[in-house]
């Protein structure tokens, strides 16, 4: 009877730990497979049920950033809107932004600026030709010399 007793235990107890495994609110996802082998992605928040009532369904999780530029990227004006493209590049990109004044500087991957740019357009094309393939860093500065976005731009 004992060990009756303890088998039922052990399956109630894998049975119901399923229900407070984490789970994820998935928003896209995709599967690839090629002869080297396979890869599966999904994009959402890891969350947990917490309450399921008659009006309610409550979530509790963790919550992700809405966007992840660099680490201790500032973004401080929120309302002006920036954007740089192609990214990743061959030669040149643009840069594209509500701003009409603006200060550019574009650094290594040491730190060390390679480039310095004064806008006075919405629209800035920034040559990167002669410079080695590898992962460059553009700080946005507004008239006032603040710091408003660093852009992360690969280099092809």
């Amino acid at each position: 009877m004992k060990n009756k007793l303890m088998a039922f235990a052990a399956l109630f107890y894998l049975s119901s730990s399923s229900l407070f495994c984490q789970e994820v609110v998935a928003t896209s996802g995709d599967f690839f497979s090629g002869s080297t082998g396979s890869l599966s992605w999904t994009l959402g928040e890891v969350m947990t049920e917490s309450y399921v009532g008659s009006t309610a369904h409550l979530l509790q999780g963790e919550q992700q950033p809405s966007k992840q530029d660099v680490p201790g990227a500032i973004d401080v004006l929120a309302e002006i809107d920036m954007n740089l493209y192609p990214n990743p590049t061959l030669d040149v990109v643009t840069f594209v932004s509500t701003l009409e004044q603006a200060e550019i500087t574009v650094h290594d991957s040491r730190g060390a600026i390679i480039r310095r740019i004064s806008t006075s357009e919405t629209e800035t094309s920034i040559d990167l030709e002669g410079v080695e393939r590898g992962v460059y860093f553009m700080n946005i500065y507004d008239p006032s010399g603040n710091l408003l976005k660093i852009f992360r731009v690969v280099k092809q």
